[in-house]
């Protein structure tokens, strides 16, 4: 293109399919060893957001779980199916996080630690929370915990409400109202 010419929308369809392995995404849905991510995040208790990433071109795949716009753990894949975890040196020292879990262990190895990796995530969630999570983030965390389908969309512009709204007269709770169990 010239400096005179006008970008075409084709000019720009670059696309990267970042898409976790359904072999990785297991660990992270219900049965897997680390599935309780999924539930902390969605719990509203504080402003987590659960990412999944895949590099396109080394395949290398991780799950980080953010409180405000800081990581305070990383689950991250090798070619060879074992799994490491990371987090920052700031969040190890709060959480107490066990510097042997960076090493690459097997879903078996895990599926026993992971009780631990909880027990890391309650110490650390809340510290992480207060100094990291009260602004930065937050709207992330309300979009990535928000449960209804269709869900609101919210942003830090305008609050756009669902399409769907319970006719006047109907015993459909108010979705501002509906806490919802799951």
């Amino acid at each position: 293109l010239t400096d005179l010419e006008t970008p075409v929308a084709h000019d720009f369809d670059i696309r990267y399919d970042r898409r976790l392995t359904p072999e990785f995404l297991a660990h992270f849905c219900p049965g897997g060893f680390a599935s309780s991510l999924a539930t902390i995040t969605k719990s509203g208790l504080y402003p987590l957001d659960l990412r999944t990433r895949r590099d396109a071109k080394s395949g290398a795949e991780h799950v980080t779980l953010y409180t405000g716009l800081t990581a305070v753990l990383q689950v991250l894949s090798s070619k060879n199916g074992t799994i490491r975890l990371a987090a920052h040196s700031t969040h190890q020292k709060q959480g107490t996080f066990d510097k042997a879990w960076q090493a690459a262990r097997t879903v078996e190895d895990w599926t026993t630690l992971w009780p631990e990796v909880e027990l890391y995530l309650e110490r650390v969630i809340p510290a992480a929370s207060q100094s990291h999570g009260r602004t930065e983030g937050a709207v992330q965390a309300a979009i990535g915990s928000y449960r209804d389908d269709p869900p609101q969309r919210v942003s830090a512009a305008h609050h756009v409400p669902s399409p769907v709204a319970p006719e006047a007269g109907s015993d459909e709770p108010d979705r501002d109202d509906d806490q919802g169990d799951e």
